[in-house]
């Protein structure tokens, strides 16, 4: 098999790969929520898995032979979702739930969740951007070191 022909077998349209990431990214979110309003459940390393298996790779472009650049993948990733993740509103009802799945007590405002959830998943992906741009995959090790890093 021509190696060129194997490498463009991988690449993506932009649309294509805007599409993908966009519906990994909510469960990401989720699981991300999920670590930092409980950092020392016993599902704490499920949930890493679950969010290195959500999103831990990218496409090349087609045509280009290349990764999307870090603002793309950012802008395809969390960028779509930071306006409900700084909505006081949309968190509570999601903390709600996690509350009624898990028996949580939760001490914290719904404003401080907000700001304090929302810096931990723009740190994440641009972290995440700036790593799949780059080489295209991002390995559990390195996932799990910023996960812990960051909650």
């Amino acid at each position: 098999m021509d190696l060129k022909l194997f490498v463009t077998e991988f690449a993506d349209s932009k649309k294509e790969i805007e599409r993908g990431l966009k519906s990994k990214t909510e469960q990401v979110i989720l699981h991300l929520f999920k670590l930092y309003l409980m950092p020392d459940n016993e599902s704490r390393n499920h949930w890493m898995r679950e969010i290195a298996n959500f999103l831990n790779s990218v496409s090349l472009l087609s045509g280009k032979n290349k990764f999307p650049i870090s603002k793309q993948i950012y802008e395809w990733t969390y960028d779509k979702y930071q306006d409900v993740i700084t909505n006081t509103t949309y968190i509570r009802k999601m903390t709600y739930d996690i509350i009624d799945d898990y028996g949580v007590d939760i001490s914290k405002s719904y404003s401080q969740i907000c700001d304090e959830f929302d810096r931990i998943c723009e740190n994440y992906f641009k972290w995440l951007s700036n790593e799949l741009s780059q080489s295209g995959f991002v390995s559990r090790r390195e996932i799990f070191d910023k996960l812990n890093e960051l909650i």
